[in-house]
């Protein structure tokens, strides 16, 4: 969940950098903060069942494994989205210079 999170996250974070429009920026900014309550919320359930139901080792083990396989996805994710992004610039940017005609 955590993964899925903050890949909206780096959704929100390009609409709002982008200014598409005042409803497209205000629907990203109250997706940011509910994002970011489920994400304390989700951290401190994780705590909770760490500290009361695992052993210390099992929890660094944990930590770690999810760091690897899904931090590394979510960060190669993230990437894959900001270069939409930028292509999207880059092609708004030509159409509005009369460069590149027509729709999609």
């Amino acid at each position: 969940m955590t993964a899925m999170v903050a890949m909206e996250l780096k959704h929100c974070e390009k609409v709002i950098e982008r200014r598409v429009g005042c409803i497209s920026t205000l629907g990203a900014v109250l997706t940011t903060l509910v994002a970011y309550a489920l994400l304390a919320v989700m951290a401190v359930e994780a705590w909770a069942t760490a500290r009361y139901y695992h052993t210390r080792e099992a929890s660094f083990v944990a930590f770690f494994t999810g760091l690897l396989l899904w931090g590394s996805f979510c960060w190669w994710w993230r990437g894959k989205i900001h270069d939409a992004y930028d292509n999207l610039t880059t092609r708004d940017k030509l159409l509005k210079e009369g460069l590149l005609k027509g729709a999609p």
